[in-house]
């Protein structure tokens, strides 16, 4: 049967790694970026987040600028399909939680975003600046507090018992921030490699962290919209 005949909305093609790595890039990866940005900026769905002009900016920003550029495939092609994810991430009718796309953040972070922030850092010799500050919200979400009321953060014993106490020894001014950022990427087991290897990579998450925790996620990612 040739599907590719007929009129129907159909890709013949020889390898599909490339549209699989398209739709954990840009659909899931954006999900992944834009969940902890989003709530910590007060918003409780995706629709909202995009909905919202500046948290959409970023996302966007996120996709068009720094995801798509290191995708094998035709820029014309990832576009539409771009076009698409925020079409639907806008459905009126889908009413996506954010708190239940988090769930195992730290695993969905290294299979959907890592490797198009290493693969831009390697491509222009700098970090892509909203993946980057993506993964700094990821780490201060982890705090499990919002606007003084806490929310349950899910994901797997190691990463809960050890943010608690990474963020309770902050908290004590025990380390700062960029030795807590430090202890996060250094985590082989979990990033399979050591990430404070990545150059710059420990001092910017940490900056960005730093200005999250002071002066609060909406104003920190303004400059990224």
């Amino acid at each position: 049967l040739r599907l590719d005949k007929y009129p129907l909305n159909v890709l013949i093609v020889d390898d599909i790694k490339p549209y699989k790595e398209r739709k954990v890039a840009i659909l899931n990866g954006a999900h992944t970026a834009l969940v902890p940005v989003a709530f910590q900026a007060g918003l409780d769905t995706v629709g909202e987040a995009m909905n919202d002009a500046e948290i959409c900016a970023f996302v966007e920003k996120a996709i068009y600028e720094e995801i798509i550029p290191v995708l094998d495939l035709p820029r014309d092609e990832l576009e539409s399909f771009a076009s698409a994810v925020t079409g639907r991430f806008r459905n009126p009718y889908i009413k996506h939680q954010l708190l239940s796309i988090a769930l195992n953040g730290m695993t969905k972070f290294r299979t959907r975003i890592l490797p198009q922030l290493l693969a831009g850092q390697k491509a222009k010799g700098t970090l892509p600046a909203r993946l980057t500050f993506a993964l700094a919200a990821l780490i201060a979400f982890y705090r499990g507090e919002r606007n003084g009321e806490t929310y349950p953060v899910q994901d797997d014993a190691h990463w809960l018992e050890r943010y608690q106490q990474l963020w309770n020894q902050h908290r004590d001014r025990v380390i700062g921030t960029q030795e807590l950022v430090a202890i996060v990427l250094a985590e082989k087991d979990h990033w399979e490699q050591d990430l404070t290897q990545v150059p710059g990579l420990v001092e910017q998450v940490a900056n960005d962290l730093d200005a999250i925790l002071e002066k609060g996620m909406r104003e920190a990612v303004r400059p990224l919209c």
